[in-house]
């Protein structure tokens, strides 16, 4: 998926837009597909732990860990089995607004 330049915009609002975000969003574990389109964001909590699960229109999508490091947000997913490292990592960028 080298080339690739994907973007995840979070509005106010509770939704969002997506354009080539990579991930295994539809289930089916070990296949990483470019991820584009909209549908609505909120915070949940899973294990103790705040993150934020995106729901893309047509009844897909995924859970986003949170983390704060050196003051720079990250919202990160992993690939299968966190113990494999295997994590793709998404901080915030200049805002369009």
């Amino acid at each position: 998926m080298a080339g690739l330049s994907p973007r995840l915009v979070l509005s106010a609002d509770g939704w969002f837009t997506a354009t080539d975000l990579p991930g295994a969003f539809h289930g089916t574990e070990g296949v990483v597909d470019r991820n584009s389109g909209s549908g609505s964001w909120k915070f949940i909590t899973k294990d103790g732990r705040q993150q934020i699960q995106v729901s893309f229109d047509g009844d897909y999508g995924t859970q986003f860990e949170i983390a704060k490091d050196g003051g720079v947000w990250r919202l990160f997913y992993f690939l299968g089995d966190p113990d494999e490292h295997r994590r793709l990592e998404y901080t915030k960028g200049a805002s369009s607004t």
